[in-house]
């Protein structure tokens, strides 16, 4: 009788371990490709329309936002947003932020984890869009002394369609901890910064 119990019980943790992993890994990271960023003739993330409301944009990206608490304007406006969940693009984790403008959706910014090789992954993914959207608008390539960070080296590949655009940047310096980011902004929304 003993044996049967113990056998139950192992046969109801092994269970419920199951539920448990399967639930965790439900609330991963969500796959991004380099695919994702325009639709006809505008730079958008996947699909989310410029000008969408909070609501429209967690029913695209599939997951919650919430304030992001730490960014506030003394104006209230823009509102910023950022993902409950992680995003993955080629193996590496990022984090959305949004910026709502009245209430309407008007620049995103993905910033990704820095760990390894963040330079050779930074350039593969320059050419990765370069091959999807052509050659870029602009690139700069530059370094320069910042009053509060110190000397800066900062490349990025920029893309404009219509009024809309895509950029995606690396900044590093000795003070600062570097920043690899693709952003995306409807110019005329978030023109009102």
């Amino acid at each position: 009788m003993k044996i049967r119990k113990l056998n139950f019980f192992a046969v109801l943790i092994i269970a419920m371990l199951s539920v448990i992993t399967i639930s965790l890994s439900a609330c991963g990271s969500k796959s991004a490709s380099s695919n994702d960023f325009k639709t006809e003739n505008e730079y958008l993330y996947k699909g989310i329309p410029w000008g969408a409301t909070v609501e429209e944009v967690e029913k695209k990206l599939n997951c919650d936002i919430e304030k992001d608490e730490y960014r506030v304007t003394e104006s209230g406006d823009p509102v910023f947003y950022k993902s409950t969940e992680k995003f993955v693009l080629d193996d590496r984790e990022a984090l959305v932020s949004l910026e709502f403008y009245e209430d309407k959706l008007g620049y995103i910014q993905i910033a990704f984890n820095t760990d390894g090789d963040y330079e050779k992954w930074f350039e593969k993914q320059a050419e990765e869009l370069i091959k999807v959207y052509g050659k870029e608008s602009k690139k700069y390539d530059g370094s320069g002394e910042n009053e509060l960070l110190g000397q800066v080296h900062s490349v990025y590949y920029k893309w404009e369609a219509d009024n809309t655009s895509m950029q995606i940047g690396l900044m590093t310096g000795a003070n600062i901890k570097p920043s690899l980011t693709i952003t995306l902004a409807d110019k005329e929304i978030s023109a009102k910064k």
